[in-house]
């Protein structure tokens, strides 16, 4: 039990993970802000841009380059089984992944050149 979540392209009928993540509150902080409006969200598919996909990607980097920023840019929310609050390694290490997860989404989308690609980040607590 806990926070799982993806990031996933739609084909079809079909939600295909890009990325899975386990109890990284700070992308869900963050995808509740900026994907639902600061609305809580729980088993829903919230379309993500590629500029928005650029945006939390760049915000990691800045993150990663200079951890003091990770309470302004990428802060940690607790919630029932959230996982940790603190900003320690292993917070820079889900940041590192997220930060991965974006470039393979980016790269998805330019792959996909003219065609345009639909991503979501999904999330079950």
């Amino acid at each position: 039990m806990g926070l799982d979540q993806q990031l996933t392209i739609r084909q079809g009928e079909d939600y295909l993970p890009i990325a899975t993540f386990r109890k990284v509150n700070f992308l869900h902080h963050w995808a509740e802000q900026e994907l639902n409006e600061g609305r809580e969200t729980n088993c829903d598919h919230l379309p993500i841009t590629g500029e928005q996909v650029r945006q939390l990607r760049e915000e990691c980097e800045t993150v990663l380059a200079d951890p003091a920023k990770a309470g302004d840019l990428l802060p940690t929310v607790g919630g029932f089984f959230f996982g940790s609050t603190e900003y320690g390694e292993y917070y820079l290490g889900d940041v590192r992944a997220v930060r991965d997860a974006c470039e393979q989404a980016i790269q998805i989308i330019v792959q996909h050149g003219e065609t345009p690609v639909e991503l979501y980040y999904w999330s079950w607590w």
